[in-house]
């Protein structure tokens, strides 16, 4: 529905023919909010998601965006691009069986308690989350 809609947007970064870095986003009165953003561990070194990052941003500002969000999660490497954070709200909704109850205990209660616990640990470890 979002891409027969123009709504969907998809980058690819490939080395040699080979997909090292991806974005996909939605779009929407020259506003783009990211969706999900990943790379190839293999070249870290090179930070084949920041090249991406770098040309998408570059490219939907010249095309008239005006807002460009970053998407969930305070990631560090996000802070190069601005100082400031947009708190979000997410609801779960499930069906009142036993499996959409067990959906929505693990949805709303043990993963955010796990990633909690994820970030503390790093912290204490020196690292950001």
């Amino acid at each position: 529905m979002a891409m027969a809609r123009g709504w969907l947007d998809v980058w690819i970064l490939k080395k040699r023919g080979h997909p090292v870095a991806f974005e996909y986003h939605l779009m929407s009165d020259n506003r783009i909010h990211s969706l999900r953003s990943d790379f190839d561990e293999t070249y870290r070194d090179i930070s084949p998601g920041y090249l991406l990052l770098s040309a998408i941003i570059k490219n939907v500002f010249q095309k008239g965006c005006s807002e460009f969000h970053l998407g969930p999660g305070a990631h560090e490497y996000k802070f190069d691009w601005t100082n400031r954070v947009h708190e979000q709200d997410s609801i779960t909704i499930s069906n009142n069986t036993c499996a959409g109850i067990a959906v929505w205990f693990i949805e709303a209660r043990i993963k955010p308690a796990a990633k909690l616990i994820r970030d503390r640990l790093l912290r204490l470890q020196g690292k950001r989350a």
